[in-house]
């Protein structure tokens, strides 16, 4: 039986932005979230575990992590 497993996950990724102090990159750097795209394959995963698994039948259980 196939199942499709739903994961959690914890990551880091990179934002570059120019900016005159820390705050002001945060939101630059939220602004850019919103609107580019990222390689998620640079992501660095601090944690990740299952969440739900739903069978061919659409039963869905949630896991016990």
């Amino acid at each position: 039986m196939r199942f499709h497993v739903s994961m959690k996950v914890d990551g880091r990724i990179s934002v570059e932005v120019d900016a005159a102090t820390a705050q002001e990159a945060f939101d630059k750097a939220i602004k850019r979230w919103e609107i580019d795209d990222f390689d998620f394959n640079k992501m660095d995963i601090v944690d990740s575990y299952p969440v739900n698994a739903e069978d061919e039948d659409g039963n869905l259980t949630d896991s016990n992590y």
